[in-house]
């Protein structure tokens, strides 16, 4: 098993910048219930926190590590 890019081996380290979430069959919310709080929703355009993965995408390349920065 790998990934459905060709250009991803298995073993190689990626550091991802987006995903597709697929959930099905469940609740709209993650609140079953409102009271006595109001629900906080993350939003999810930018999910990964950029300064992080450059961090790991420089390790990575100082470790010279085979990986891809998407």
């Amino acid at each position: 098993m790998g990934s459905l890019r060709e250009e991803i081996q298995r073993g190689d380290l990626v550091f991802p910048d987006q995903f597709i979430d697929f959930t099905r069959r469940r609740e709209v919310s993650f609140h079953e219930t409102f009271a006595p709080h109001s629900p906080l929703h993350t939003p999810m355009a930018d999910p990964f926190s950029d300064e992080l993965r450059k961090i790991f995408i420089a390790s990575a390349q100082d470790l010279n590590i085979v990986h891809h920065t998407k």
